[in-house]
């Protein structure tokens, strides 16, 4: 199953869910330091602020569309 790395980037939504990487995408996350996971968490965290609030021009997209609010992404 996910390891720490992968649990942590799924719980943050950073990564849609582990079925969605291929091995290598696996291999690649396996690899991440502390560091370089939490600040993948914090990018997301800042991210999904901006989008649900404040002066933002993007705070107002997820109430007109729905497919329009930050949807989990990862490129690897």
């Amino acid at each position: 199953m996910a390891n720490g790395n992968l649990d942590r980037l799924v719980r943050a939504r950073v990564v849609p869910s582990p079925e969605a990487l291929s091995d290598a995408e696996r291999g690649v996350i396996d690899g991440l330091s502390e560091e370089e996971v939490s600040t993948l968490v914090g990018i997301r965290r800042k991210l999904s602020e901006a989008v649900g609030g404040g002066d933002s021009p993007a705070a107002s997209l997820g109430d007109e569309d729905p497919d329009l609010d930050l949807k989990s992404n990862i490129v690897i």
